[in-house]
């Protein structure tokens, strides 16, 4: 029984303790730094940065004033890195017309009058969001296409659509510019990738792999849209098949999380990899293998932040396992942030990043604690009862860490989240796993079958809309509020923190 009670205050030691977790601690530091970049003179000379490492190693003596300078030069690094990517990113405005060599870099999206597609231009590898004029030729752009088109580019900057900053938005995604093409101003070409950097290059031919994989979704619903936008978004991270009803839908319903690719479905492909029990050698060969995949699927899903989060988790996993470990931590999703935030800093200000990144802190912090709730050995001798608290935890888990920021973002919160979460994650493995069967052996029962089960889920999903008190809304809170109802959870976390830690030592003393 002791050796019971000091497993969990171990456990409760390693998951709230910051000294496990040293590289939590210059998160907010680099966060600090990136907002703060607009706001700092002469952020883009590195000279500060420089100046504040050395002094942190020279301070090695006295632990206190080398964290402090840590700290510091983790927020010049992170308003260096800014300042950088900005300047990358941001062209002066040009009038002129030019003509351009472009590659297709997305799955074309119809508008009314328009079909929108990310190009990158083969000379510069700029990233332009481009909005063709609608016509026979253009519905039938596909990714990988080489474009030769005349047009003129404006820059992200001031850029704004009903009030909404397009710009920022344009320039957090990585583009460079917007612009619009009459008919008659462009035509097919072929174009040279060389000058290209490999990443673009390999990830110019996973999209096109997509693409084909997209079209057998596609030819399978043929007469189900609201089907095939579903299958795409959950296996293949295409969302622009999806209905505005049925996004509306998914919103209401807490389920929209299902639509973005995220850890729960990189979790299934790592779960099926974990099957191929190997020791030594062959266990290196099977991480190896298992890396690469998560990779070249996060590469063929176009990187968005939720994926690579996942990846970058997962890869951590793959290497930790190889030393006995088998669970993530504080620090290695910590680990993670601080490796997305340096590769691109303006990724900060994605919705995506901030939901994926609060969500899994939440959970991972969080957990611990809802799992004692319940006596372990009830949790041991029924394992359905197990199943359903773990959906139950992670459920309440993930709306504290979020609820705030999707009130703010996007003014609704959805209050049958438990509910649907017993519906959304059974239905996601059945989901992926005959997607991936059918990829792998195209026999029309099993497209009937994964067809059945999506078809099920959106209907079960539209009723649920319906029920009463579905969402709250519509919220407008502002930055300072969202901040407080943060404060308070982390009290309130704190609090039964200490009042657990305090039962503990009274277990021992016991």
């Amino acid at each position: 029984m002791n050796n019971k009670k000091g497993i969990v205050s171990r456990r409760w030691h390693d998951t709230f303790s910051l000294s496990m977790s040293p590289l939590l601690r210059l998160v907010p530091w680099l966060v600090a730094g990136i907002v703060l970049q607009p706001f700092l003179p002469y952020c883009w000379n590195p000279w500060p940065f420089v100046a504040s490492v050395v002094v942190a190693f020279a301070a090695r003596r006295r632990p206190l004033l080398q964290s402090v300078c840590i700290g510091l030069s983790t927020l010049l690094l992170g308003t260096l890195l800014t300042s950088m990517q900005r300047q990358r990113l941001t062209f002066p405005a040009d009038e002129r017309w030019h003509t351009v060599e472009a590659v297709v870099a997305s799955e074309p999206v119809e508008k009314p009058r328009s079909v929108a597609v990310d190009l990158l231009l083969t000379a510069n590898g700029r990233r332009v969001k481009a909005y063709l004029a609608k016509d026979h030729q253009s519905l039938r752009i596909v990714p990988g296409d080489g474009l030769l088109l005349t047009t003129r580019i404006e820059p992200t900057r001031h850029l704004r659509l009903d009030g909404f900053d397009y710009g920022h938005y344009l320039l957090v995604n990585g583009f460079t510019g917007r612009c619009y093409v009459r008919k008659g101003d462009w035509r097919m070409a072929a174009v040279s990738i060389a000058s290209l950097p490999l990443s673009d290059r390999l990830r110019l031919k996973t999209l096109r792999w997509r693409h084909r994989l997209l079209q057998r979704f596609k030819t399978l619903a043929a007469a189900d849209a609201d089907s095939y936008g579903v299958l795409a978004a959950m296996t293949l991270g295409n969302r622009s098949a999806i209905s505005p009803d049925l996004r509306s839908v998914y919103s209401l319903t807490g389920a929209s999380h299902v639509l973005a690719l995220s850890g729960l479905h990189m979790s299934i492909l790592y779960c099926l990899i974990s099957m191929l029990n190997f020791v030594g050698r062959r266990m290196l060969l099977v991480r190896a293998f298992t890396i690469v995949l998560f990779w070249s699927f996060a590469l063929m899903t176009g990187l968005s932040p939720s994926v690579v989060r996942s990846a970058l988790m997962l890869t951590i996993a793959a290497v930790i396992s190889m030393r006995g470990s088998r669970s993530l931590s504080v620090n290695s999703l910590s680990l993670a942030a601080i490796v997305m935030l340096i590769a691109s800093p303006l990724t900060l200000y994605d919705v995506g990043f901030q939901l994926s990144f609060l969500a899994v802190f939440a959970i991972v912090t969080l957990m611990p604690l809802m799992e004692r709730m319940l006596p372990p050995f009830y949790l041991l001798r029924y394992p359905l009862l197990r199943v359903v608290w773990s959906i139950v935890a992670v459920s309440i888990a993930a709306q504290m860490g979020t609820a705030p920021l999707v009130a703010y973002y996007f003014g609704r919160l959805p209050l049958y989240f438990i509910i649907t979460n017993f519906v959304v994650i059974p239905a996601a493995y059945a989901i992926l796993w005959l997607s991936l069967t059918y990829l792998i052996l195209p026999f029309t029962v099993v497209g009937q079958l994964l067809l059945f089960v999506v078809a099920k889920l959106n209907a079960v999903l539209t009723s649920m809309s319906t029920w009463p008190y579905a969402s709250i809304g519509p919220l407008h809170p502002s930055p300072i509020q969202v901040v407080a109802v943060y404060v308070i959870e982390v009290s309130v976390v704190i609090t039964i923190c200490i009042l657990a830690a305090g039962r503990l030592r009274s277990y021992k003393a016991c």
